[in-house]
């Protein structure tokens, strides 16, 4: 579902009582994303641990019990 930011903000993440910049740095990492700005894959992982990295979904796919109950 795509909401508005700022509506989001409002009516979602205002409500949680974080300090305010906690809650401005999770709207700026959110409008980022957004942007596709995150959209950026390096092997890193792969140097470091051995093994590929795989996306978000593949990781929760694969633990999808543990998202899901």
């Amino acid at each position: 579902m795509d909401i508005p930011l700022d509506r989001w903000r409002a009516e979602v993440l205002a409500g949680v009582g974080l300090p305010p910049h906690t809650e401005q740095h999770i709207v700026t990492t959110a409008r980022l994303h957004r942007e596709n700005r995150h959209d950026r894959a390096s092997d890193d992982v792969e140097r470091v641990t051995g093994v590929a990295a795989r996306p978000v979904e593949a990781f929760v796919a694969a633990r999808k019990d543990f998202y899901l109950g």
